[in-house]
């Protein structure tokens, strides 16, 4: 029973995930090497894209960088970098994923998590 003076927030913390749940994501899921002939929708794609961005990470200071590849021409550029194993598989997939991670991530912390931390005062600006 949840504590009325709780946030909602830590009610969804303290229930564990179900076991249909852990089954699909770390026991049943495989890698697929064959797709649908089908677009997939952008919509569907941003969702993807707002899950993986809310991986924990120290002031939300994510350093992966998302490309996502949905049209022939674009996949064509990954040729000549792909195995021979992958080619075919990556261009027939209606959606390649480039994901990078970027070494200088940190040099956005100041903009896009503004705290005391990350933000010096302006007295610690002119102190130098």
């Amino acid at each position: 029973m949840r504590n009325q003076s709780e946030p909602s927030s830590f009610a969804a913390i303290k229930t564990p995930i179900s076991q249909e749940a852990l089954n699909q994501l770390f026991y049943e899921a495989r890698t697929h090497s064959t797709w649908l002939p089908e677009p997939v929708p952008v919509e569907l794609l941003r969702k993807a894209y707002e899950l993986a961005r809310l991986g924990p990470t120290s002031a939300n200071g994510s350093p992966a960088r998302f490309v996502f590849l949905t049209t022939p021409g674009t996949k064509a550029l990954l040729k000549p970098v792909s195995s021979v194993g992958n080619l075919d598989k990556t261009m027939a997939a209606p959606v390649t994923v480039i994901i990078a991670w970027d070494t200088e991530f940190h040099e956005y912390l100041p903009s896009s998590f503004r705290t005391r931390i990350c933000v010096p005062t302006l007295s610690e600006q002119t102190s130098h």
